[in-house]
């Protein structure tokens, strides 16, 4: 979008999903600038919020299990300053996340043995500090409570050595046949695991 000194322009802006627990999802308002030259642009007027906004964003955080996994930064994953490339963070939630599956029983071969994908249909990840060469890092998964068919995870990695946290984030997987039929009910499987973790569920 490119706009003239001068001139009033309206762009979207979309309100990022939350990672502690309520996963509101996405909104988009709009926001009006004004470009005062030299590339900068002014704002002039806040995004307003809707009452269907304001309700999602007070929702209520959900009931967790979670699981630590330690992980050592290594070699290939660094750059030439030594600090791990932004990518490699999905690889740790994904640690992470098969870490709480195999102590769950829903790790990845649990469901290719039914004949059931899970793809991935949302990431985010929020980078607060760098992690670098060496480094061990503990990442938390924390799997939420659903009504709906679909696993929602968030993510917490900390730097062993003093507990700083470097990065935040949140998936969601829905179950699909091998053919990518998305199947709407729980699994029946599933089910059965979300009976017996009834005495796991911690609350926020």
């Amino acid at each position: 979008m490119y706009a003239q000194p001068g001139e009033t322009v309206s762009v979207p802006v979309v309100q990022p999903r939350s990672v502690l627990g309520c996963n509101p999802g996405r909104e988009e308002n709009r926001i009006r600038f004004h470009h005062r030259g030299f590339g900068q642009l002014h704002a002039m007027t806040k995004p307003t919020h809707s009452a269907r906004s304001r309700a999602i964003r007070g929702c209520l955080p959900r009931a967790f299990i979670e699981e630590d996994t330690t992980i050592l930064v290594r070699f290939n994953e660094v750059d030439a300053l030594c600090i791990v490339w932004h990518g490699h963070y999905l690889n740790y939630f994904e640690e992470g996340r098969r870490a709480l599956g195999r102590r769950l029983g829903i790790d990845y071969p649990a469901f290719i043995e039914r004949r059931i994908a899970i793809p991935v249909i949302h990431i985010e990840v929020n980078f607060l500090a760098p992690a670098k060469l060496s480094d061990s890092l503990v990442v938390t998964a924390r799997l939420l409570k659903s009504d709906s068919a679909r696993l929602d995870f968030n993510y917490e990695v900390r730097r062993a050595a003093d507990a700083t946290l470097l990065a935040t984030g949140s998936t969601s997987q829905v179950f699909t046949t091998l053919a990518g039929q998305l199947i709407l009910n729980w699994p029946p499987f599933m089910l059965e695991k979300l009976n017996t973790w009834e005495a796991l569920w911690q609350q926020p």
